[in-house]
């Protein structure tokens, strides 16, 4: 069972040696490609003309709340989760906005009943949150989710609560691939 792939690079044996031996560069990388593979390079990968903002935003719902437990070193995740990742991020802090309800108008509304609530809408065009028009670009916040994943991969190297919580999450997911 080590030899289950974590991603297209790193099975979970390579993990285990990799946290064993505390090698910050290859856990940071096999995170970074496990984000990668399983999210960005999905999407990346539908051509333009094709793309629906609605698509794009279910996916981040999922990297965000993904992101959002291994920076925690959390196992699951509660609605709480969406509001401090948005207060923790200059990027998409426009998102914690207690009007918007985030996680109830967007990311329980689209995953449970493939709508949104609440009368927000998802575009691919103006600002990342319109409080006014109520809308969401599904554009703007997947590239930012962009950079969130390249600013946690070279945190993960640099600061040790990062560090740790990384190394407990990817024990946890080691110990149910086994």
């Amino acid at each position: 069972m080590n030899e289950t792939k974590l991603t297209n690079h790193y099975t979970v044996a390579d993990c285990k040696k990799a946290l064993k031996s505390d090698d910050k560069e290859k856990i940071a990388e096999l995170i970074y490609q496990r984000f990668q593979e399983r999210f960005i390079s999905p999407l990346d990968s539908i051509p333009k003309e094709k793309k629906h903002g609605f698509c794009i935003v279910a996916i981040c719902c999922l990297l965000i709340e993904s992101l959002w437990a291994f920076k925690q070193g959390d196992i699951t995740t509660k609605d709480k989760a969406f509001k401090e990742y948005f207060l923790h991020s200059s990027r998409l802090s426009p998102l914690a906005d207690d009007k918007l309800d985030f996680y109830h108008n967007i990311r329980c509304s689209i995953l449970h009943q493939a709508e949104t609530g609440g009368g927000w809408k998802i575009r691919r065009s103006g600002k990342l949150c319109d409080r006014t028009a109520k809308t969401i670009n599904a554009t703007k916040l997947l590239s930012s989710l962009k950079k969130e994943l390249n600013d946690y991969r070279e945190e993960i190297k640099k600061d040790i609560k990062t560090w740790e919580n990384a190394k407990k999450k990817l024990m946890y997911i080691c110990s149910i691939s086994d």
